[in-house]
């Protein structure tokens, strides 16, 4: 039976979580005691037993200004006893439907293969590239100092600052999510290290974790370029001699001209699933005179089936209107998906045949 893990039971599914997120029972336990309350968390139950999990963090996306509610899916586990049992289509089955009704326009979840995921929907988006950087000169004089708890709306403030001036769709990382992200990353023995001036005004900061003498870097974030003073201070502060850092491929710090490129390896890849329809119109920049009708097919979320009217509203975002089914067609489509967030303002269409088409192009 499939429904809705109890707070209360947070002590039963330990061993899932450590499976799901490949960690030790002292990281699953903290993780479920200070972060996955906040979450929403589907479990498959047989014979009073809980055999599988899939965890929804709830998350917001900006889309040039406008913010959505989107769903990213963590921790997915089955008991290694019960695999190959179907226990996960179910709880996909009934977790998309029950996001659907919570009004999330989409989910998102990284992975290192597509073949388990596709089946729901997902589709490959963007890989995610591990790389490695050796120390080079530089003549700037700033410090590194460790994020506290207590520096979150700072780190907030100055995450938004930065995304908003590189890019029109990112995901919002709140104070609250700073708050929980310090204490996480230190249970783990790693640092949010922040680049500082000499008069403490934050340069840059990333994610440092230690691992057999290995420093990885994530969440690299820097308004003002300061990536490679970042990474000099990293190397000198840790005492090694060479960085893995994480960025994806389309990413800023990928296609800078002082980053190897040839030492970056493909380690996970994001994929993407749209789950309402409506609420993903509302981010979609159309044409004022736009219509266009389709009947849309999804195999899992069965309240997705339906023959819709696209079209914009007054102030040019895309508007959905569902119509009789015995309206002519334009086109059938698999999906109207959240393909396109690298397009930021256009929403993609699948075919059956999986050819995708953009909006914009059918509709001229």
């Amino acid at each position: 039976m499939v429904r809705y893990l109890e707070k209360d039971e947070f002590d039963k599914v330990i061993e899932l979580v450590k499976i799901g997120a490949n960690a030790t029972e002292d990281f699953a336990k903290f993780y479920l005691e200070n972060r996955a309350i906040h979450n929403i968390v589907f479990v498959d139950e047989e014979d009073g037993e809980l055999v599988a999990i899939l965890q929804a963090v709830p998350k917001k996306f900006n889309f040039s200004g406008k913010e959505i509610d989107v769903a990213y899916i963590y921790a997915i586990a089955t008991l290694e006893e019960h695999r190959k049992q179907g226990h996960m289509d179910h709880l996909f089955s009934f977790a998309l439907e029950e996001l659907y009704k919570k009004n999330f326009a989409f989910a998102f979840l990284f992975t290192e293969g597509y073949e388990h995921f596709e089946r729901f929907g997902f589709s490959p988006y963007r890989d995610i590239l591990c790389g490695k950087y050796t120390p080079q000169e530089t003549n700037d004089t700033l410090f590194l100092r460790p994020a506290k708890p207590m520096d979150e709306d700072e780190l907030a403030s100055y995450s938004r600052a930065c995304l908003d001036k590189n890019k029109r769709v990112y995901a919002i990382r709140d104070s609250d999510y700073f708050f929980d992200m310090i204490k996480l990353v230190r249970f783990q023995g790693g640092e949010i290290e922040k680049l500082v001036d000499t008069a403490g005004n934050m340069m840059a900061f990333g994610c440092c974790m230690l691992e057999d003498g290995k420093v990885t870097v994530s969440e690299i974030t820097s308004k003002y370029g300061y990536e490679k003073q970042l990474f000099n201070l990293i190397c000198q502060k840790y005492g090694v001699d060479e960085l893995e850092i994480l960025a994806d491929e389309k990413s800023k710090l990928y296609n800078m001209p002082w980053i190897d490129k040839s030492t970056f390896t493909k380690k996970a890849c994001s994929m993407f699933r749209p789950i309402n329809m409506f609420e993903l119109a509302k981010i979609t920049r159309l044409p004022l005179n736009a219509k266009f009708v389709a009947n849309i097919v999804d195999k899992t979320i069965k309240e997705n089936n339906m023959t819709v009217e696209f079209c914009a509203d007054e102030d040019g975002f895309g508007k959905i209107t569902v119509l009789d089914s015995k309206v002519d067609k334009d086109l059938d489509v698999s999906e109207i998906g959240s393909h396109a967030i690298d397009m930021q303002s256009e929403i993609g269409i699948t075919l059956d045949n999986g050819d995708l088409i953009w909006l914009q192009e059918i509709i001229g």
